[in-house]
């Protein structure tokens, strides 16, 4: 054992990576006495997190999808904005390493306070199952990134397939943190959420203005640090069509937390998602949908790596599979706690 983040032990089953920027969509309930203009982020215990958002969905008027003719991300999304944005292009393939960070300062309350509600309306939006307003507070960038697809329908199918056969996974953001502006006039919200009942996010929202308000363009991933002690494990891909693999072990004891290290050595995108399979269900065959709890989800671009937090695993099966390769897919057992 070695000493992890918070006080927690921390048992490593792989030599850690460097931390990476990338992303996976979704935010939920804001903890609004957190914000002070570029108030410090706070770090939840494990288990003391907060409830999905349930309030109004508010769409812009006129509601336009982005990318559209006339839409306001087709007006306003100029070129600065576009560099003040990290990966602000669909199926870039900078690396962290190669992208270079975007100046920023402390935003004014006024523009932290927008920052909160942008992401608190679309938090409410894709927990209420809109996704038509959804896809309308996003760009094409973010669809992208998040869904390997941006064109609404095919968005919408990711979405389902996602869902593994059984409800949505609600969004609850834990806490926010620093906000801040750039040049061009695209905004920044540092914040804490849930993705269902497990995944514990640490990210950065990048937010592009457009007629008023403010549109998701692109979510940074933080290094996540969960309270309680952590098993961590790697996983990766070597290329493209090569199956996802555990490169330790697949069978780790139960932990308040298990942190899967992901590795894309592809020269794609590539999106995992975790379900705890049935008791007693059967490993999909190729081809078919894997069916099971939502646990879990992460878009690694070409040759990144970040971590998956996952928290309040229980004992069982958990399957891991590359969401747009056939067939890819590895299983992890997690057997109850060592005395």
């Amino acid at each position: 054992m070695i000493e992890g983040a918070r006080g927690g032990r921390r048992r490593s089953l792989l030599l850690r990576g460097t931390e990476a920027a990338g992303g996976v969509l979704l935010g939920g309930a804001l903890l609004l006495s957190t914000i002070a203009g570029a108030a410090a982020q706070a770090t939840p215990e494990t288990g003391a997190m907060a409830s999905p958002a349930a309030g109004p969905c508010n769409l812009p008027t006129p509601p336009i999808l982005p990318g559209a003719a006339g839409s306001p991300v087709a007006m306003e999304a100029t070129a600065e904005q576009s560099a003040a944005t990290p990966m602000a292009e669909a199926g870039a393939t900078a690396t962290a390493a190669e992208t270079p960070e975007p100046l920023a300062t402390p935003a004014e309350a006024s523009t932290a306070q927008d920052a909160i509600a942008a992401a608190t309306n679309l938090a409410n939006c894709f927990n209420a199952g809109n996704l038509d307003a959804v896809i309308a507070l996003v760009t094409p960038n973010l669809l992208q990134e998040q869904f390997g697809a941006s064109d609404p329908t095919a968005v919408k199918a990711a979405v389902d397939a996602a869902k593994a056969g059984g409800p949505a996974p609600k969004i609850a953001i834990v806490s926010t943190g620093d906000a801040s502006i750039y040049e061009g006039g695209n905004v920044s919200l540092d914040l804490v959420y849930m993705l269902g009942d497990h995944q514990y996010v640490n990210a950065r929202w990048f937010m592009i203005p457009a007629d008023r308000y403010l549109i998701l363009d692109h979510e940074e991933r933080l290094s996540p640090h969960p309270e309680g002690d952590t098993t961590v494990i790697s996983y990766s891909i070597a290329d493209d069509s090569t199956s996802v693999a555990f490169d330790q072990s697949t069978q780790i004891p139960q932990a308040p937390v298990t942190m899967l290290h992901g590795i894309n050595n592809g020269a794609k995108q590539h999106i995992f998602q975790v379900v705890e399979l049935p008791e007693g269900g059967a490993t999909p065959a190729a081809g078919e949908t894997p069916k099971g709890e939502f646990i879990g989800r992460i878009s690694l671009a070409p040759g990144e790596q970040q971590d998956m937090a996952l928290v309040g695993l229980q004992p069982g099966t958990y399957l891991l599979y590359d969401t747009g390769v056939a067939g890819s897919m590895a299983i992890l057992t997690i057997t109850p706690p060592e005395s």
